[in-house]
């Protein structure tokens, strides 16, 4: 029998290692083909969930951003009746478009809510929520405000969070709480974020603490004036709220 060489021997290793695989292939192409396809299934789901996604988030800053328009819209008086124009019921270019600030922050309120309906899983519902108890605050309704801005207070954004929370501390001193107000404040000032500023939490807590607790105050707008004394606006700030201290 001939001996076959180095280079024969590689080949018929080459040759029989291919027919193992296509008879793995051919005695195990059912459990293949569903494999591949299962492998489909998932991407294609993955990349149909990304697209949704990206169409759900899209379409909730949109609405979002059309409620926004409605809080921050002008107020004024209603514009005059044109006797001479065809369409009097048109309000002329620039017109505001509400005449009293609770139409416009119970337009905004429905508009929000509607974000937060529609969209209870887009980073819009989490800022629309803390602007429904901004119109629920300036409606009057502060235990639906205090009740609402709590739960936005709880936003994995910390950014509307901490938004929510220095609202949520306006409104507990509003109706008399001004103790749970301040620890909020002070909650704040130890983990500033870029919406809500450690200077800016500072001062809220020492102004909240003017008359009940003057001295307290003067404690804040001291820190303050070491920490940030080198901002100009900062530091005349400082010195106009300590000049009215009590002594």
């Amino acid at each position: 029998m001939a001996r076959l060489t180095r280079h024969e021997l590689k080949e018929d290793e080459f040759v029989s290692t291919v027919e193992a695989a296509e008879d793995f292939a051919r005695q195990h192409a059912t459990q293949i083909i569903a494999g591949v396809l299962g492998a489909l299934i998932v991407a294609g789901a993955i990349v149909g969930w990304r697209t949704y996604s990206a169409r759900q988030e899209g379409a909730a800053n949109a609405a979002l951003g059309e409620a926004l328009k409605t809080f921050k819209a002008e107020v004024g008086p209603a514009p005059a009746t044109n006797l001479f124009s065809q369409d009097a019921t048109t309000p002329p270019p620039g017109a505001p478009e509400f005449t009293t600030d609770q139409q416009k922050y119970q337009a905004a309120l429905k508009q929000f809510t509607e974000v937060v309906a529609k969209y209870p899983r887009q980073t819009a519902a989490d800022f629309a929520r803390y602007h429904i108890g901004l119109c629920q605050a300036d409606l009057g309704n502060d235990s639906a405000a205090v009740s609402t801005l709590e739960a936005a207070s709880g936003s994995s954004d910390k950014n509307t969070a901490a938004l929510a929370s220095e609202a949520l501390a306006g409104e507990l001193n509003k109706i008399g709480k001004t103790d749970e107000a301040i620890k909020i404040y002070q909650k704040l000032a130890d983990h500033p974020t870029s919406t809500v500023p450690r200077a800016t939490a500072l001062l809220a807590e020492a102004n909240l603490c003017r008359d009940s607790k003057p001295a307290q105050a003067r404690a804040l707008y001291e820190q303050v004036q070491k920490e940030f004394g080198t901002d100009p606006y900062l530091a005349n700030q400082v010195q106009q709220q300590m000049a009215g201290l009590p002594k």
